[in-house]
């Protein structure tokens, strides 16, 4: 399956996110897909698109990683992703804007455990 396929099933498998209105509801649900997004970031790696921005990814991918927390990175990108998605002119734009914010997405969750980041999430509401 390509990357485009399992962007589908994500957002069709995760209805949800679209009334998931709390970061804490979000962050759950990005935890609970940490594997398909891993895999579609792995699928977006691959293509001519990221390689030819992996320079935009890692400037990106170091401006996320200042941000104070897990829970704010995680916020920010995943808004980023959806608000440029919707605001995309082009098909094209819309591919480039998946081959370069999944693959921050994935490396921003990588590692993070759902039960620690909601424990987190649960003691700062």
């Amino acid at each position: 399956m390509d990357y485009m396929d399992l962007m589908s099933d994500f957002f069709t498998k995760n209805s949800r996110l679209a009334s998931a209105t709390e970061d804490k509801d979000i962050i759950e649900i990005l935890l609970d897909n940490k594997s398909l997004i891993r895999e579609i970031s792995n699928n977006t790696k691959q293509t001519k698109i990221f390689k030819y921005a992996k320079d935009d990814w890692l400037k990106k991918l170091e401006t996320v990683s200042r941000l104070k927390n897990q829970e704010e990175q995680i916020i920010s990108v995943y808004d980023e992703l959806l608000n440029k998605m919707i605001s995309a002119p082009t098909a094209l734009h819309l591919e480039g804007t998946i081959v370069l914010l999944m693959p921050v997405l994935d490396e921003v969750l990588s590692g993070l455990n759902k039960e620690e980041v909601l424990k987190k999430l649960e003691a700062t509401c």
